[in-house]
C-alpha cells in the first residue's frame, strides 16, 4: 500500500513538473523530472512482474518508455558536453552540467541494460 502511494505520488509530482517545464522552459527541469519517474518506475515494474509475464499493452509501454528515458539520458550527456564547447544556455544548465552529466551516464546505463532485459529476458527466477 505504501509503495503504490509511493509510486502514484511520483508520477503526480512527474506530471506536475512536465506541466511546468513546457509553461516555463525549463530543460533542466524535465530531464530530472523524467529521470526521478524513471528510478521509481523501474522499482515498481521489477516487482510487478517479478515472476509474470508481461502482456502485450505492458511490454509496449515499457519499450516506449524506456526508449524515451534512454533518450533524455542522451541529452543529459549531451548538454554539458555542449556547455563546455562554448555553446550558450540557461544559467540553470550551466551551473548544474556535471550533475547532468552524472545522471546521463546513469540514466543512459540503467536504460541501455532494460531495453536489453525487455528483449532478452533472464531465465533466472532471481533476477531481480
Amino acid at each position: 500500500m505504501a509503495g503504490q502511494l509511493y509510486v502514484g505520488s511520483i508520477t503526480a509530482v512527474t506530471a506536475t513538473s512536465l506541466y511546468l517545464s513546457i509553461v516555463r522552459p525549463n530543460m533542466f527541469l524535465l530531464l530530472i523530472s523524467i529521470f526521478s519517474f524513471y528510478l521509481t518506475w523501474s522499482g515498481f515494474r521489477a516487482i510487478h512482474w517479478k515472476n509474470k509475464p508481461m502482456g502485450t499493452i505492458p511490454y509496449i509501454f515499457n519499450l516506449v518508455l524506456t526508449g524515451a528515458v534512454a533518450l533524455s539520458g542522451l541529452a543529459m550527456i549531451g548538454l554539458p558536453v555542449a556547455v563546455w564547447s562554448g555553446m550558450e544556455f540557461p544559467s540553470v544548465i550551466s551551473r548544474f552540467d556535471t550533475v547532468l552529466l552524472a545522471f546521463g551516464l546513469i540514466n543512459t546505463t540503467m536504460s541501455a541494460f532494460d531495453l536489453i532485459n525487455l528483449y532478452r529476458p533472464a531465465h533466472n527466477s532471481k533476477f531481480w
